[in-house]
């Protein structure tokens, strides 16, 4: 279980959720400082659920049809691609699209990972593997927004 690509694989998560949870504690307080009042920011927020749920039904159909790999792929340069635009507009229509297509890159950044991880791991330890998965989540949770508060 333990090998190169499992590895490489929770590391992706870990990095993945760390950028994610750096986000979540930092953006509100960037909306704030933006004039946006407490009910707009929790609006905008939550749109990422949104295109999370998106992201996930749409890219379980196409891993199963073309693999994870390409979907690890998209969900990173989705994120990346849109991350940005978060703080280069004050439209709070346009942030909540941008939080939309962000939670979509999560959704599926997040299902490829979880089902390559499945893919490379031998049946017998599978329920394991994705403990360890789910374990990158918890851990980037647990550190990443005190941190990134500091």
């Amino acid at each position: 279980m333990w090998n190169r690509n499992f590895v490489l694989a929770l590391a992706a998560n870990f990095v993945f959720w760390v950028c994610f949870f750096a986000h979540v504690a930092l953006y509100p307080l960037y909306l704030s400082g933006k004039g946006f009042d407490e009910g707009a920011i929790g609006n905008i927020i939550a749109l990422a659920s949104v295109g999370a749920l998106l992201g996930r039904v749409v890219s379980g159909w196409a891993i199963d049809r073309w693999g994870a790999k390409y979907f690890i792929l998209a969900g990173t340069v989705i994120t990346g691609a849109v991350s940005p635009l978060l703080v280069l507009s004050t439209s709070g229509a346009l942030l909540g699209f941008y939080r939309v297509l962000l939670g979509f890159g999560l959704g599926i950044f997040t299902n490829a990972t979880l089902a390559h991880i499945t893919y490379i791991t031998p049946a017998a330890n599978r329920g394991r593997a994705v403990s360890w998965w789910g374990i990158m989540n918890n851990s980037a949770n647990a550190i990443i927004p005190p941190l990134a508060s500091v």
